[in-house]
């Protein structure tokens, strides 16, 4: 069969059909709506912690971002329980996200990440203990996972955030 398709004899309609490289008439996918205006503003009548979960699932790469820069911030002020329910959801997304600047930026988030989880269980600046709670096993099994993750990426760029991360 492989002969009678090199020597321009049509294959038999059993063969799945030979693709001549050229582009199909039906795209793959549609390309991206352009941007608005309307979709580069944040609504400013939403919480920290609401436009944190809002935005850093964005489409926009630059909304991520300066959303992203907040976690550490909001999840300090959000206590435990919201940081646990809203923030951490986001965490697998943006750690396997297409642009390396918001890998680059959780990583560099996760310490003040977790400093909040622990603090905001210790309350009175105590030195946080496994026997403390759900805190410390979140930033051992969770944070330190992703941390993990991050070490291993493809850019440089991230490795080192994540690294100084580590040993900060």
């Amino acid at each position: 069969m492989a002969a009678a398709a090199t020597a321009g004899v049509a294959p038999s309609s059993d063969a799945p059909p030979q693709s001549s490289g050229a582009p199909t008439s039906t795209p793959t996918h549609s390309p991206a709506p352009p941007i608005r205006f309307e979709d580069l503003t944040i609504d400013d009548a939403l919480s920290p912690l609401q436009r944190l979960t809002k935005y850093a699932a964005s489409s926009i790469a630059l909304q991520r971002l300066v959303h992203v820069r907040t976690l550490g911030e909001v999840a300090a002020a959000a206590g435990y329980a919201d940081t646990s329910r809203e923030i951490m959801p986001l965490l697998p997304a943006l750690a396997v996200d297409a642009e390396g600047i918001i890998r680059q930026t959780l990583a560099l988030q996760l310490r003040p990440l977790a400093d909040a989880l622990l603090g905001a269980e210790a309350g009175d600046g105590a030195r946080p203990s496994p026997e403390r709670g759900p805190g410390y096993a979140m930033v051992s099994n969770v944070i330190l996972a992703f941390l993990h993750t991050l070490l291993g990426d493809a850019l440089p760029e991230v490795r080192t955030a994540a690294g100084s991360t580590l040993v900060a």
